[in-house]
């Protein structure tokens, strides 16, 4: 996909997005090749009690119970609210385990390619080009992060510049419910659905100049 915003062109590919729950009191008596029946058979699988991996391909979901940790994952690179992750991860917090949910977060990575170096368009943009000079030399890669309110989450946007690619950079937000309701859990499909719909927009916003 590519935008045109201000002067500079960006176009963003999306990587992977995945939704990691941080809970205690997690279980993995209950998985097996067959539990997501609904996506067709795994690829492969291990359930272990410490330890279950469900690998669907472009789509996985894995459970760490020693991490207290939860993740469903989308590496199809297709922006959808049709994706299976919070589907995945609603059914397995929907049973009778003693989990404790302490926090959900939403993910998504894209990479962005631009027309003319990051380092550039975000020191206009961004930074003050006089007070990095404080540093003694011109900085060859910049990037940021930020955390803000956003709707009843905190969203961390990051900007992290690529290695060797000057025109490059990984974007990745997270979307943060610390303590979520029993109502944001019943509600996740159509919470995962909303970011999904915004995420290109927020992108967008960091590119215009």
């Amino acid at each position: 996909m590519t935008s045109q915003a201000g002067q500079i062109q960006a176009t963003k590919l999306l990587k992977n997005s995945n939704i990691t729950v941080v809970a205690s009191g997690l279980s993995t008596a209950s998985l097996n090749g067959a539990f997501f029946a609904d996506l067709g058979e795994t690829k492969s699988y291990v359930s272990l009690p410490q330890f279950a991996i469900l690998d669907f391909g472009k789509i996985n979901f894995f459970v760490q119970v020693s991490e207290n940790r939860v993740v469903a994952a989308d590496t199809s690179g297709d922006l959808s609210s049709k994706s299976q992750i919070a589907v995945m991860v609603k059914k397995f917090l929907s049973l009778p385990q003693s989990a404790n949910v302490s926090a959900i977060g939403v993910n998504f990575a894209f990479e962005i390619v631009l027309d003319g170096p990051l380092v550039d368009f975000l020191q206009v943009i961004f930074f003050k080009t006089d007070s990095l000079k404080r540093f003694g030399n011109t900085p060859t890669a910049l990037g940021f992060k930020i955390i803000l309110p956003h709707e009843d989450s905190f969203l961390t946007l990051s900007v992290d510049p690529v290695w060797e690619n000057s025109t490059a950079a990984m974007v990745t937000l997270n979307f943060h419910h610390a303590n979520p309701s029993a109502q944001l859990i019943e509600g996740l499909v159509g919470l995962y659905g909303r970011y999904v719909a915004q995420v290109s927009g927020l992108v967008e916003k960091i590119f215009q100049s």
